[in-house]
């Protein structure tokens, strides 16, 4: 790499999340767009990748980076303006939270906006990342392939969950949208405040 830059190799899953890291140390490091999207797209074609570049994707995150306002302007807080915490992942380099922060009582659909444009990981590369393909499959085969037969898992609405084990939720045919991602311990369980739901 010339100007003395060395970027970081391409991860093998979150690809856009790397690109636009590495569009930020570009600038940083006061590297002009076009040479910054060159750098990326030379590193990027350095080894083999687990999937291509979608089009424009570069230009997308090095456009992103390059007209977002510096750290030093972001952490001058706006009145009404929430500065999230950072909080430990499960594994080093990984996207989940070991411990999920309880929602405001006031919920303000602007955060969540923002949440969303500046997540690191498409539904794109949800997609590719994932070791399932699923498309095309029914909701009570998805959960036949994410939890063993006897798994208690949690299904159902907002207002309206039940756990049943994963032979149950397979027999039952019709299963809710929402289902939470880890299986149970127990059927029935304690919460912290009893609401009227």
């Amino acid at each position: 790499m010339s100007m003395g830059v060395k970027l970081h190799d391409f991860p093998l899953h979150g690809i856009h999340h790397h690109i636009f890291r590495l569009a930020n140390y570009c600038k940083k490091r006061n590297i002009e767009e076009p040479k910054a999207k060159q750098l990326i797209y030379d590193k990027f074609h350095q080894s083999e990748q687990r999937r291509p570049l979608q089009p424009n994707e570069v230009e997308q995150a090095v456009e992103t980076a390059y007209r977002k306002k510096s750290s030093s302007s972001l952490s001058q807080k706006r009145e009404g303006e929430v500065n999230l915490p950072r909080f430990s992942k499960t594994t080093d380099g990984g996207l989940w939270n070991n411990e999920m922060p309880m929602p405001p009582d006031v919920f303000d659909y602007s955060f969540t906006k923002r949440a969303i444009h500046s997540a690191p990981w498409s539904l794109v590369d949800m997609f590719e990342d994932s070791p399932l393909k699923l498309t095309g499959c029914e909701t009570g085969e998805i959960i036949s392939m994410l939890f063993e037969p006897d798994e208690l898992v949690c299904c159902g609405t907002v207002k309206n969950f039940e756990t049943l084990t994963t032979r149950e939720w397979s027999s039952r045919g019709a299963i809710a949208e929402q289902i939470v991602p880890n299986s149970m311990r127990a059927r029935l369980g304690k919460i912290k405040e009893i609401k009227n739901l």
